[in-house]
């Protein structure tokens, strides 16, 4: 109950980083959510691995829980305080390999939603990685796109959908989450491969002049996403 509670508001938060990528709201705007959530997280992960009685898988769950709560955590008091954007780049590049290891350890056990789930979560803090540690500023409309796919399709649905009692992993339901994502990753390259804006020498660091962020800054310091839960 406690981890679709954090999968249902990491939707949220997804949803909200990537539109500040798209350059819809300041990630200033953004950041008392990310601080919001990344403390869920935290909570829950933390509640989860003090459990003398928690189920097993629950040090799993935990690990997964804790990258996507450093990550929100850290994208709220880089926004707050305008930090440079490339140090939790290279931390992007850590959760995309941990979450490329975690889909492989899904595919192993059988659990096939959640195989596809942690694998567009690797793919969307690779390019968050590739964004701002590799400073690639073509890569904002794409990771903003992803962003809001991933939290609607793989935590927002899934989490509220559980919270109901009405979400069951099942082989078909993975399939079904598969091509949606496939597809929807798909068409946001496409859409993208064209964006004029050439690669910069460098992403710009959050800065303040009369206290809001300007836009290309916005997307250094703000995320997605989990991840994730």
């Amino acid at each position: 109950m406690m981890t679709d509670v954090g999968l249902m508001y990491v939707g949220a938060v997804l949803i909200v980083n990537g539109v500040v990528l798209l350059g819809r709201i300041t990630g200033r705007a953004a950041a008392p959510l990310n601080l919001m959530v990344g403390a869920l997280q935290l909570i829950v992960s933390l509640a989860l691995m003090l459990d003398p009685a928690a189920p097993s898988g629950s040090a799993f769950t935990a690990g997964g829980l804790l990258l996507f709560a450093f990550t929100y955590l850290w994208v709220g008091v880089n926004d707050l305080a305008g930090l440079p954007a490339n140090g939790f780049g290279w931390f992007s590049c850590f959760v995309a390999v941990a979450a490329a290891g975690m889909a492989v350890y899904c595919g192993l056990t059988a659990s096939w939603v959640g195989l596809v789930q942690w694998s567009l979560w690797a793919v969307l803090w690779w390019s968050f990685f590739v964004l701002l540690a590799l400073e690639r500023s073509r890569w904002q409309r794409f990771t903003g796109g992803l962003a809001v796919l991933a939290g609607v399709a793989t935590t927002g649905v899934p989490g509220a959908a559980a919270l109901a009692g009405v979400w069951t992993e099942s082989a078909q339901l993975a399939v079904g989450l598969g091509v949606l994502c496939g597809v929807g990753t798909g068409c946001l390259l496409l859409l993208t491969r064209s964006d004029p804006h050439p690669d910069a020498a460098s992403v710009p660091s959050p800065a303040t002049t009369d206290g809001v962020v300007p836009a290309a800054g916005e997307a250094a310091g703000a995320l997605p996403t989990s991840v994730g839960r």
